[in-house]
């Protein structure tokens, strides 16, 4: 059985592009496509309560020709620190990671709006996907 997806879009405002936000389930096939073809690394950021669900996200990825960072942050709340997002920082200057590059947020809330700011303050603001493992992090992340 195919599952469906439905895919919505969100128009931009001031300053930012529309955007398109992706709802179903088994989406991590479609994750390379939606990198594109510009990005050589990936930075998959994700808790450490999902340390297997980020681990088969790299792999997954690494398969298809990414050169995969791993960056685990602690759970919930407590990655919301500039000491984590700093650590975030270094792990990505540390891999020579570009403005073509990709960063993922893999989890819940707080891990998806830490990898956003990461990617938005890395070298003047770099795309980012959220795979949100739960229903208010999909809804906190689309929009």
């Amino acid at each position: 059985m195919t599952e469906a997806v439905t895919r919505v879009q969100v128009g931009g405002t001031a300053g930012s592009e529309p955007y398109e936000v992706l709802i179903g389930r088994q989406l991590l096939a479609e994750l390379g496509g939606l990198i594109g073809g510009k990005a050589r690394r990936v930075a998959v950021i994700h808790p450490e309560a999902l340390a297997e669900t980020g681990d088969a996200v790299r792999a997954d990825l690494a398969e298809q020709g990414f050169e995969v960072i791993a960056i685990q942050v602690p759970n919930a709340e407590e990655a919301k620190t500039a000491e984590v997002a700093a650590y975030c920082w270094k792990a990505l200057g540390q891999s020579n990671f570009t403005r073509t590059d990709v960063v993922i947020g893999v989890g819940g809330g707080a891990t998806t709006d830490l990898a956003g700011f990461v990617a938005a303050t890395w070298l003047r603001g770099g795309r980012w996907i959220a795979i949100p493992t739960t229903v208010l992090a999909m809804v906190d992340a689309a929009v």
